[in-house]
């Protein structure tokens, strides 16, 4: 019964349905950041990026590929699928944990991530060979290991520092002139990714955390809507 999907004798008939596709980044340390509809997860550049699709159900078959995007945001370069060498094609089974970071280095040669690269994660489910599938799609980000946080974006905007961190009533994002242009915002994200605070038409760099309690909170920095550095600010009064 095709376009449809119910139980019988514990067994799902039909297509699976994009609720059935419940896959989640782990391991690493990385977090969500900022206040979007799937925004990126970060990672350190030596960490190993994974996905847990144990959750996902009422399907055979998945297919899963990776899609390097380079700095400008843009443009797409390498890919790489699991199954063929890296090339890809449907596996049977169950997802359960995947080590993105070994599925990247399969082939010849061999890839690593690349800093300041976001990378898009395609999950595909299907069921019997059902001509309708579903497909989740989300990304993952790698952050130079660093003090100078994760640049994001074809803007230049490097060495950007957070001072002191950790901060008690104050910090200062160093290494860019607001003055100069008053289109930057700031906004601050609890490891949730709930937005907390937000600064708009900054002209000054430093900004205070009395609205703040003790943790841990993510500093974006962005600009026409795009987020263009982040990093992690440790707030202890």
């Amino acid at each position: 019964m095709w376009g449809s999907q119910f139980e019988s004798n514990n067994v799902t008939v039909g297509a699976s349905s994009l609720a059935d596709n419940t896959w989640n980044f782990q391991g690493g340390g990385g977090i969500y950041i900022g206040n979007q509809n799937n925004p990126p997860k970060l990672y350190q550049l030596n960490d190993v990026v994974s996905i847990d699709g144990t959750s996902s159900k009422n399907y055979d078959r998945f297919f899963i590929a990776i899609l390097e995007i380079l700095p400008d945001g843009v443009t797409t370069g390498r890919w790489r699928a699991l199954g063929n060498g890296g090339s890809g094609g449907w596996q049977y089974g169950q997802i359960g944990i995947q080590n993105l970071t070994e599925i990247w280095s399969l082939g010849n040669p061999g890839w690593s991530f690349n800093a300041n690269h976001v990378y898009k994660v395609q999950v595909v489910i299907s069921r019997n060979n059902c001509p309708s599938w579903t497909e989740v799609v989300k990304s993952f980000m790698i952050c130079p290991n660093t003090t100078w946080g994760c640049r994001i974006g074809g803007e230049t905007v490097e060495k950007i520092s957070i001072n002191p961190n950790p901060a008690s009533s104050r910090f200062q994002l160093n290494g860019i002139d607001f003055s100069t242009d008053k289109n930057y915002t700031v906004s601050i994200s609890d490891i949730s990714g709930r937005q907390v605070e937000v600064f708009n038409h900054v002209t000054s760099n430093e900004f205070s955390t009395d609205n703040f309690a003790n943790g841990v909170y993510i500093v974006n920095l962005i600009k026409d809507n795009r987020r263009l550095f982040s990093n992690k600010l440790i707030v202890n009064k």
